[in-house]
Formats: C-alpha cells, sequence, structure tokens
C-alpha cells in the first residue's frame, strides 16, 4: 500500500470477503481432520437439526460419542457473512474501512459463540485464546466502523471510482 500509495482500508475492504469465503472452505478441512468439534450429543439430537446432512452426522461419531459439528456451522456463518459482505460492500455510501468493520465483527461474534461449545480449544488457563481474539476483533471493528461513519457521508468512499488502485 505504501509503495504504490494505496488506501490500506480500501486494500482490506477487497481481502475482507476474499477471507471469510476462504474461512467457510477452509473449515471443512477439520471435517477430514475431525478436528474443531464440538460438545457430545446424543445422535437424535444431530438428526433433528434438519440443516446437517447424514454424511455429516455419521461422521461426527469422535472419540466413542457424537459430536457437534462446530465445523460445519462456523461454514455457514462464514458463508452467510460473505453474502452478507458482498451486499453490504455495494452501498451507495459504504466507506474505506467499513467493509473490513463488518469482517472484523461478524467473525469476532461469530467465532466467540462457536468456541462456547468447542471441546477441543487452546486454552490458556480457565481462558479459550479465541475468545479473547474474538473480543479484540469486535472492538477493532467497531471502532473502524464508528471512525468512518463519523467523517462526512462523501468522504472515503468505498466505491468512489476516480481513486481506483492502479499497480
Amino acid at each position: 500500500c505504501k509503495k504504490y500509495k494505496a488506501n490500506t482500508l480500501k486494500i482490506l475492504d477487497i481481502v475482507a470477503p476474499a477471507i471469510l469465503i476462504a474461512q467457510a472452505i477452509g473449515r471443512w478441512g477439520n471435517f477430514f481432520n475431525q478436528e474443531a468439534y464440538g460438545s457430545i450429543v446424543e445422535y437424535s439430537t444431530l438428526a433433528n437439526m434438519k440443516i446437517i446432512p447424514q454424511f455429516i452426522i455419521d461422521n461426527m461419531y469422535i472419540q466413542g460419542a457424537y459430536r457437534l459439528p462446530m465445523f460445519y456451522f462456523e461454514s455457514l456463518f462464514c458463508l452467510l457473512g460473505f453474502i452478507i459482505i458482498m451486499i453490504f460492500r455495494r452501498r451507495k455510501h459504504t466507506k474505506n474501512g467499513q467493509v473490513l468493520s463488518f469482517y472484523l465483527i461478524w467473525y469476532g461474534i461469530l467465532r466467540f459463540f462457536i468456541e462456547i461449545f468447542r471441546s477441543d480449544s487452546l486454552m490458556i488457563a480457565d481462558i479459550k485464546v479465541a475468545q479473547v481474539v474474538s473480543v479484540i476483533m469486535v472492538i477493532v471493528g467497531v471502532v473502524i466502523f464508528v471512525r468512518q461513519h463519523k467523517k462526512p457521508v462523501l468522504d472515503e468512499l468505498y466505491n468512489k471510482k476516480d481513486d481506483d488502485i492502479r499497480f
């Protein structure tokens, strides 16, 4: 950004949706590795959740018990976030940094709640590291959004055509 004098927030806005869809796809690696699973549940609980395909339920029998497929829920919500972010970024008055802030807030909240149910999280003492990072992401996202939102309506617009990035 510095070399080409590009707006850092605008570049991060361009990258944020790609990261979200990459996370949605990448979570399927957790399925194949049988990791990022949740707490123990009954088979009937998984079967009653109509959004979980049977092949996932069958493969959630890990360490002698059925587990919540947290990778699947995270993947679905990342996909939903990707769709929302692609719609949000087309708004006329979206400012540079607001797409990034949406990503930080969306993924931070999502990951915080996913971690509540995960049983294989990285811990420091009794604190889940991912939840601490999630809170930081949400705070940073809110700060960026508020700072950019306070600027005049036509300043630093994401969809402004005259300052496109050229390499």
